[in-house]
């Protein structure tokens, strides 16, 4: 959507990444109508079968449409006449992004909706017996991620000014709900803290990677950059395993005692 609107229409960005988080809520929409009576393995398997049916999609159909195999490109964002072409430019351009849509979701979770996306959540039986209407709130949380989804989605194209349908890999996902793992689902301040440490964890095993490449030849070049893919594996095994709550689970621990030192009471 962004490539399109960008490349056809000479859409401005500030207009442009509001409408690709339409675009993907509609998406969210269709698919969540699917996946809203479901859970378990078969939501995991609904959602797959979305991931391989939007790339089969873009694949196959004309190439004029959305780009086919070769993909799309699109102009950097631009405010009059500032071109947001640089790597700081693109940086901020994300950062303000994602203090609107952070904020957005603080004040969705606070909500009448976020209170009813908490209790279907934790048990959508007992939601429903409470007058929440169970089809309706999960269709609405699709949506809702679809749309923040959609944005990042935008974001990141206008940074790359290049996007294709490989970039777009299950791989991608996993790492998403990796990061989530790691953070605390469940919590705003989680997802946050685990795209920090994840992201940090890549980036600082690539930067060391030829360093270590070099002192230790007898591992291999290759062994030690898929050193980054089993530490970061790790991890997410051991959170699973140990910690499923996540690393916010220990901030919240350490404010309860903060709160409640020196009386315990």
């Amino acid at each position: 959507t962004a490539a399109v609107l960008s490349q056809r229409l000479d859409c401005p960005f500030w207009l442009n990444i509001p409408l690709c988080g339409f675009t993907a809520a509609a998406f969210g929409l269709v698919f969540g109508m699917t996946a809203a009576r479901i859970k378990g393995f078969y939501l995991a398997m609904t959602t797959l079968a979305a991931q391989v049916i939007f790339q089969f999609s873009v694949l196959n159909l004309p190439s004029s449409w959305l780009g086919g195999s070769g993909g799309l490109s699109l102009q950097p964002a631009r405010i009059g006449s500032l071109r947001l072409a640089t790597d700081a430019g693109n940086y901020y351009l994300a950062l303000v992004c994602a203090v609107i849509m952070v904020a957005r979701a603080c004040g969705i979770s606070r909500s009448r909706f976020g209170r009813a996306f908490a209790a279907v959540r934790d048990d959508d039986v007992a939601a429903g017996i409470m007058g929440i209407d169970v089809t309706r709130t999960k269709i609405a949380a699709c949506m809702v991620g679809a749309f923040y989804a959609g944005v990042g989605g935008a974001v990141w194209a206008y940074s790359l000014r290049y996007v294709s349908v490989d970039q777009f890999s299950l791989l991608q996902s996993v790492w998403f709900i990796g990061m989530l793992i790691v953070g605390g689902m469940g919590s705003i301040l989680g997802a946050l803290a685990g795209v920090v440490v994840i992201r940090g964890v890549q980036e600082t095993l690539t930067s060391f990677g030829p360093d270590l490449a070099h002192a230790f030849p007898a591992l291999g070049s290759q062994l030690v950059f898929a050193g980054v893919s089993i530490v970061l594996g790790a991890s997410i095994a051991f959170f699973v395993i140990v910690e499923p709550r996540g690393l916010v689970h220990y901030w919240y621990a350490l404010r309860r005692f903060a709160n409640s030192w020196p009386l315990r009471y």
